[in-house]
């Protein structure tokens, strides 16, 4: 009775959050697993049905966990791969001292941070906001850190520099397809954010599909013999995927 009697305050603590804050209920749940990128995108989905926005993640807004902003959810730094914790402080602590990042170039200037984290954040859409595509601001990234450390060598010589807001250099560059973008993103977010591969063939296969591959993985954790109906719902259903790996197998007999 004990038990029960906590679970169900929970439950109506929790219920009740959910329901009059439940942008910030959704971060603080997000946050609370963000090293696990399955039920990362569960939660998200969840959040999407709510009608929530999930915001890409900021450079200038972006805390280390999940956070809202304006009654949407801003990404969090800690659910980024290949973007260590002591990356993100060093981060944090400039952007608290000394203000925004005005640009990648700015970003570098002011921060002695590795090309795979500066990479990660690109990828992620930290820098987005410049309105400089990713792929371009790939190509920029290796000046930028150049220029950083030149100015970061000349303050520690006591060089007197420009202190005006950089300017960004620009690269020539090819249009890469949106694919090529939403790839990057899934392999630093461990998820498609801003949009997905599939969805050119959205319109087209919605007629003949029953499921989606998240409903049956959902059903799967309600499976169970007292809840007959989450296990015969989904006995047969046409869906959608994409091959993101294969793992040849071969049988010697």
């Amino acid at each position: 009775k004990s038990h029960s009697a906590a679970y169900a305050l929970i439950a109506y603590q929790t219920a009740y959050l959910k329901t009059h804050y439940p942008a910030e209920f959704m971060a603080a749940v997000l946050s609370s697993d963000m090293d696990n990128t399955d039920k990362v995108v569960r939660f998200l989905h969840e959040a999407k049905n709510m009608g929530l926005t999930i915001r890409t993640p900021d450079i200038n807004k972006s805390e280390w966990s999940f956070t809202t902003h304006d009654g949407e959810i801003v990404y969090g730094m800690g659910a980024i791969k290949g973007f260590g914790d002591s990356a993100a402080k060093i981060i944090l602590d400039d952007r608290k001292k000394n203000g925004p990042f005005h640009n990648l170039v700015d970003f570098n200037q002011r921060n002695k941070v590795g090309s795979a984290a500066v990479n990660a954040c690109i990828h992620a859409g930290m820098f987005d906001y410049t309105g400089i595509v990713r792929q371009e601001l790939l190509q920029i990234a290796p000046l930028a850190m150049a220029a950083g450390k030149q100015v970061r060598k000349n303050t520690n010589q006591g060089m007197l520099f420009d202190m005006e807001i950089p300017v960004m250099p620009r690269a020539e560059f090819t249009p890469v397809d949106d694919e090529v973008r939403l790839a990057g993103e899934r392999k630093v977010l461990g998820l498609y954010l801003t949009g997905h591969p599939y969805d050119r063939y959205r319109e087209s296969l919605k007629n003949s599909l029953t499921a989606q591959l998240i409903e049956i993985a959902e059903s799967a954790e309600q499976d169970t013999v007292e809840n007959p109906q989450a296990r015969n719902k989904y006995k047969h259903v046409s869906v959608a995927g994409l091959i993101s790996d294969i793992d040849p197998r071969s049988n010697s007999k």
